[in-house]
């Protein structure tokens, strides 16, 4: 099952109570309130950009018992992020041979050519999407090699999805009493939503690759014109 935020990613929105309140504490219902808020923002998102490679992730809070598989991110409650580079369990998250730290920087811009990279290195590439490097990579390596680099969650989008969310926590026990804040930052995440769609707004993410020849295709033209102003005399 994909999950592209944990518990963690909420607490800077909503208190824990309130979030347990508002879902009566059942991972089902969150599970079903971001679905909703995937739907919608692929599609906004699904014309120009790869929606998979977005939000096709398994994110987890930390547990010294979880079991975890190559490719997750698992998060500790004091923010550390931590990829898994070999099957392991959260005993095992100090273990540099089976996790790498994310710290977070931008090491420096990928060169295709002479860059040679360590593990734990934050590489972004020409247009600033983040790579995390979990392998020493040599000059040459191709910054879409899995083997190599992990390609990082943009906070933008976790922001947007969790205030989606978090409007349809809130609206599933009334949809006419959604407290106003919640209403406020979910009519925001659909604005913000509208302009990457316009380009008036360029997030970091992976766009699609529909003719499949590697490179991410540059998208289309967006025609954006002023309402039509119909005047009567």
């Amino acid at each position: 099952m994909y999950n592209f935020v944990c518990n963690w990613d909420y607490n800077s929105l909503i208190k824990e109570a309130v979030k347990n309140m508002v879902t009566d504490a059942n991972d089902q219902v969150r599970i079903r309130a971001e679905a909703f808020a995937r739907e919608e923002m692929e599609g906004y998102l699904n014309s120009e950009y790869d929606t998979d490679k977005i939000f096709n992730r398994r994110v987890f809070d930390f547990s010294a018992s979880g079991q975890y598989k190559v490719g997750d991110l698992v998060i500790k409650s004091t923010g550390e992020q931590y990829v898994c580079i070999l099957d392991a369990t959260g005993a095992d998250i100090e273990i540099n041979t089976k996790f790498i730290l994310d710290a977070g920087l931008v090491y420096e811009t990928y060169d295709d050519e002479e860059g040679v990279y360590e593990p734990g290195d934050t590489v972004a590439n020409a247009v600033g999407i983040k790579y995390l490097c979990i392998k020493d990579a040599p000059a040459g390596t191709d910054i879409n090699d899995p083997e190599y680099f992990y390609l990082k969650r943009n906070d933008l989008m976790v922001m947007l999805y969790c205030d989606i969310a978090l409007y349809h926590y809130h609206a599933r026990l009334n949809p006419n009493q959604v407290p106003q804040l919640r209403t406020d930052r979910y009519l925001d995440a659909e604005k913000k939503l509208k302009l990457i769609r316009r380009k008036e707004l360029t997030p970091s993410i992976p766009r699609t690759d529909a003719n499949e020849d590697g490179t991410p295709d540059t998208g289309s033209i967006a025609w954006i014109s002023n309402t039509k102003r119909e005047n009567y005399f």
